[in-house]
């Protein structure tokens, strides 16, 4: 399980997460909550992010979805999502 996650902005003011970990095919879902934020892939804990900023809670809250790239450490950083997550806001209900 991972406990780290790069988190860029797009030009957009998009929220994009970088994993430094393969993660297999399936359904992604994230759960924001007071301790921080849950990665979850076909419904089983991938990972947990804590420390995050309230700027980047925000902009992550204020989306459905977000991307993913994901990749194993040492290797090319893929230059597409690998995933698509759904977002869960268990800070504000959404």
């Amino acid at each position: 399980m991972f406990t780290n996650a790069n988190i860029l902005i797009d030009e957009y003011q998009r929220p994009v997460f970088v994993i430094e970990e393969k993660l297999d095919s399936g359904d992604c879902a994230i759960e924001l909550d007071e301790t921080g934020i849950t990665f979850k892939l076909n419904k089983e804990t991938v990972g947990k992010v804590s420390d995050i900023s309230e700027h980047l809670l925000f902009l992550i809250s204020a989306q459905k979805t977000v991307g993913i790239v994901a990749h194993e450490k040492g290797e090319e950083i893929p230059d597409h999502y690998t995933h698509s997550a759904t977002i869960t806001d268990l800070l504000n209900n959404n």
